[in-house]
C-alpha cells in the first residue's frame, strides 16, 4: 500500500482502518500471521488463527445462551488464555465483563453479581466449591464452569465454546447500555466503601 487515496475522503479513511485492523487487531494477525504465538502458557502456545477463532466460539457460546450487547456477564478466573478469551469476547460483542477477585467468598460475589446486574457467572472449577455457596440471585441466569470435562455440576454448565460457531459475530447494533469494552472493575476491599 503506497499510502490512502487522497482525492477520494471515503476511500482514504477505508484504506485506513482496513490499514489499522489488519496490523493491529486480533483478527488482522489471524488472517497474516495465523501460526505465529498469541499466547504462551507454561507449554502451551495458541497462535492467532486460533486465538482468534476461540475468540469468536467463546462469545458465540454466550450469545447461544442468550446473552447480548449490552449484558454483563461477571468472571472468576485466574489469568491465563481463557481469561483473556473471555475479554476479547466481550468486547467484540459489546458485552462488559465484570472481573470477580479470586479471593472473594460468596457473600462478596453475590454483592458483585448483583450490583453489576450481570447475568452469567463465567467460573474456573477450582472455584466451583465457592460458587456452591452463592445464595440465589434472581437476575443470574448462568452459570458456566470453564475447564472442567465431563458432566456439568449441579446448577451449573460447562462452556459450550468448543461447539459453538467459530465464525466472527455479527456487530451488534449500538445501544446505550453497549459499551466499547469491559469497563466494570470489582472493589479491591470489602465491604465497598
Amino acid at each position: 500500500m503506497t499510502g490512502p487515496d487522497q482525492t477520494n475522503p471515503d476511500e482514504a479513511m477505508r484504506q485506513m482502518i482496513e490499514e489499522f485492523r489488519r496490523k493491529y487487531t486480533i483478527p488482522g494477525h489471524a488472517e497474516e500471521y495465523p501460526d505465529k504465538a498469541a499466547l504462551v502458557q507454561g507449554d502451551r502456545r495458541i497462535g492467532y488463527g486460533e486465538y482468534d477463532e476461540r475468540i469468536n466460539r467463546f462469545g458465540n457460546a454466550l450469545k447461544g445462551l442468550g446473552l447480548q450487547g449490552g449484558d454483563r456477564f461477571c468472571i472468576l478466573l485466574h489469568n491465563g488464555h481463557p481469561y483473556l478469551e473471555a475479554s476479547n469476547a466481550a468486547v467484540r460483542n459489546q458485552m462488559t465483563m465484570v472481573p470477580i477477585s479470586y479471593r472473594f467468598k460468596a457473600k462478596e460475589m453475590a454483592y458483585i453479581i448483583e450490583n453489576s446486574e450481570s447475568r452469567a457467572l463465567v467460573f474456573g472449577e477450582e472455584f466451583l466449591p465457592e460458587v456452591d455457596r452463592l445464595p440465589p440471585l434472581p437476575g443470574l441466569k448462568h452459570r458456566i464452569v470453564v475447564g472442567r470435562p465431563g458432566p456439568p455440576p449441579k446448577a451449573t454448565r460447562p462452556c459450550r465454546a468448543k461447539s459453538a460457531p467459530s465464525s466472527t459475530p455479527a456487530a451488534p447494533p449500538d445501544s446505550p447500555r453497549a459499551p466499547n469494552g469491559p469497563s466494570r472493575t470489582c472493589p479491591c476491599t470489602w465491604p465497598p466503601r
